[in-house]
C-alpha cells in the first residue's frame, strides 16, 4: 500500500474519532511489510522492499529465495485481509459487547480461513482453481459489512466446503506419527 495510502486511512480514521483502529491498522500493515514483496514501482531514492523474513527463511531452508517468496506472499495474503475485519468491524477491537465480538470474530475467523485455503490451494484436499476462486469470493464477502454479502458469501461457501470434504472421503488418508 502506498505510503499516501496509509496517511489517508490514518487521517480519515482519526477525523471519525477511531485512534485505537488507525494505531492497529498501520502496525498491522508495518508487520506483514516484512513478509511479501511488494509489487509496484517505487521511485529511485526508495528501495523496494526485499521480503527479508522470506530471505531469511529461505537461507535457512535452503531453498531458492524467489519461490519462498511467492509462498510466503500467497500464505500472507489472508493476513493482509485482517486489518479491514477491523474497520469493518471495530468489535473486534474490544470495542462493544461480547455477544457482538463473538459473532464477528467468527464471522472474521471463516473468512479470513477461506482466503487462506484459496491461497493455500489445500483444505481437507487439493482444491480445483474454480473451488480456489469460490473459496477467495466468499471469504472477502463475508468479511465486508453488509448481512447480504454476509449470506451470498455463504452461499458459495457451503458447495465449497460440500466439495472438498467428498473428495477428502474419497481420497486415501494417510496418518503421520511424527
Amino acid at each position: 500500500m502506498p505510503k499516501g495510502g496509509l496517511r489517508c486511512i490514518k487521517k480519515k480514521q482519526l477525523e471519525v474519532g477511531k485512534p485505537l483502529l488507525s494505531a492497529v491498522c498501520l502496525l498491522w500493515f508495518f508487520i506483514m511489510s516484512a513478509i511479501p514483496p511488494e509489487i509496484r514501482y517505487h521511485p529511485p531514492p526508495t528501495p523496494p522492499p526485499v521480503a527479508i523474513t522470506s530471505y531469511a527463511a529461505a537461507g535457512v531452508a535452503k531453498a531458492s529465495p524467489t519461490t519462498t517468496s511467492i509462498e510466503a506472499f500467497k500464505l500472507s495474503i489472508a493476513g493482509f485481509i485482517i486489518p479491514f475485519a477491523f474497520v469493518y468491524h471495530p468489535v473486534l477491537l474490544l470495542e462493544g459487547n461480547v455477544v457482538d465480538f463473538i459473532f464477528y470474530f467468527t464471522l472474521a475467523l471463516i473468512g479470513i480461513a477461506a482466503v487462506a485455503a484459496s491461497m493455500a490451494g489445500f483444505w481437507l484436499a487439493a482444491t480445483p482453481v474454480f473451488i480456489r476462486v469460490a473459496l477467495f469470493l466468499s471469504g472477502i464477502l463475508i468479511i465486508l459489512p453488509d448481512w447480504r454479502l454476509w449470506l451470498v458469501g455463504f452461499v458459495l461457501l457451503i458447495p465449497c466446503i460440500w466439495y472438498q470434504v467428498s473428495l477428502s472421503r474419497k481420497s486415501t488418508r494417510v496418518l503421520m506419527v511424527l
